[in-house]
């Protein structure tokens, strides 16, 4: 993540109950012209969803120019060609900002999904009193006239002994955490929130085992931060909750505890928490851990088939979709393809199929659909690189299958070579009944 391999940053928490600001932003910078400047901001440091700030396109002469709303103080930033681009900012503040010379990223980068972009500090000129970006880029920590700073080099020092293990982390907690306020968009705060209280469950689990009886016999948030509270390190409301946040995001896969029972722990949280920042990670937590859980809808995607046309997920609502993610040039892929052009005859009344294809040339694969006979759908995912990363694909081929509504059926589905003949038989059974 970015956000553990960047130098570190600040910023109080400031509530995103407050009104959405203004923010401006521009600069010169001929090298971008003809690109388009996206930039976003963290909603939280616990999912890092992103929320959009600002888009502009440089124009011919290198201008660009652009505003938006800010909803707070914090990192803002954007990527272009290969670099993560990043200043700070707070809401009704204006930056002029100076880009470092443009380099593209190379056509494997650009298909590469898991890629990650070299951060760099942009310059900036500003409006806002006493900003904080030229003592960031001086990055030594002097002593400074200015609270937002002091707390950045305060937990960046944390860090420091972190990873040098030259402090316990029941010493960190208790001395950086408890009785401390929260900072929810404070870099340095945040990153050694994420590093002490990571693996929280676990431990506890590990310590006790009825903490995963709580959860998964569904006893409820207060059951739980009772248990909890049996640790002195916690005194403060807002932390152990936003501890129990940031273990129902990270362990939902784990097989201590049951992804409902997690799940409902979130919703409850978002309806009953007295903290606005915790409603959001909430909220975000729950539109990401059911994105592809069965009975959902998968994230939604806009890709070219080896036609030309542009081919949303809801067009193929109406059937059963098998969804596929593969290499089609692969020894793996072409043997479930022709295992699967049987099927595809028998049951594609009920059943249709689309491959997305992650192979480096769409050339290449337009030539394989006109050469091969399979009749199915071909899509490429270069339109749409983040597609990997938001089905959380780890192994090709991976395999989903949505039910004629959109909604996640299997996830992830059996192969062709697996029991999926009998799932496909099910289907057209159940289509003949009614």
């Amino acid at each position: 993540m970015i956000a553990r391999i960047a130098c570190l940053f600040f910023f109080h928490c400031a509530s995103l109950a407050a009104f959405a600001q203004s923010i401006g932003i521009q600069g010169v910078a001929p090298d971008y012209a003809g690109t388009t400047l996206r930039f976003c901001t963290y909603s939280d440091y616990i999912t890092h969803t992103e929320e959009h700030v600002v888009q502009c396109t440089v124009d011919s002469a290198g201008k660009f120019s652009g505003g938006g709303t800010l909803s707070h103080e914090g990192m803002v930033f954007a990527r272009a060609g290969i670099y993560f681009i990043y200043f700070y900012a707070v809401p009704n503040g204006s930056y002029t900002l100076h880009l470092p010379p443009y380099e593209a990223k190379s056509l494997a980068d650009s298909l590469n999904p898991f890629y990650e972009e070299l951060p760099i500090h942009a310059g900036v000129h500003t409006t806002a009193e006493g900003d904080i970006n030229r003592l960031m880029l001086e990055g030594d920590c002097k002593p400074a006239d200015n609270a937002e700073y002091e707390a950045y080099c305060r937990y960046r020092e944390g860090l420091e002994k972190y990873r040098s293990v030259r402090q316990k982390v029941r010493y960190l907690s208790v001395n950086y955490f408890r009785d401390q306020p929260v900072l929810y968009y404070n870099e340095a705060y945040m990153d050694l929130f994420n590093q002490i209280y990571g693996r929280y469950f676990e431990f506890a689990h590990r310590q006790d085992a009825r903490l995963a009886t709580i959860i998964n016999q569904r006893k409820g948030l207060a059951a739980l931060k009772t248990f909890l509270l049996h640790d002195s390190t916690f005194r403060d409301n807002a932390v152990l909750e936003l501890v129990i946040l940031k273990n129902l995001y990270d362990n939902f896969y784990a097989r201590f505890f049951e992804h409902e029972s997690l799940l409902l722990l979130a919703k409850e949280i978002e309806s009953t928490t007295p903290y606005y920042e915790h409603e959001n990670i909430a909220r975000n937590i729950i539109r990401l851990v059911t994105l592809l859980m069965p009975g959902y809808a998968p994230p939604p995607f806009a890709l070219y088939d080896t036609e030309g046309n542009l081919r949303h997920l809801d067009d193929f609502k109406g059937k059963a979709l098998y969804l596929i993610f593969c290499k089609v040039l692969s020894y793996s892929a072409i043997n479930a393809l022709e295992k699967l052009f049987t099927l595809h005859n028998v049951y594609r009344d009920v059943v249709d199929i689309a491959v997305i294809s992650v192979d480096d040339d769409s050339a290449q694969l337009k030539t394989f659909r006109d050469e091969e006979r399979y009749r199915w759908h071909f899509l490429h995912y270069s339109h749409h690189p983040d597609i990997l990363k938001q089905y959380d694909i780890k192994a090709l081929p991976t395999y989903f299958l949505l039910d004629k509504e959109g909604k996640l059926l299997l996830s992830p589905a059996p192969s062709p070579f697996s029991d999926i003949e009998n799932v496909f038989m099910k289907l057209h059974a159940e289509a003949n009944r009614q």
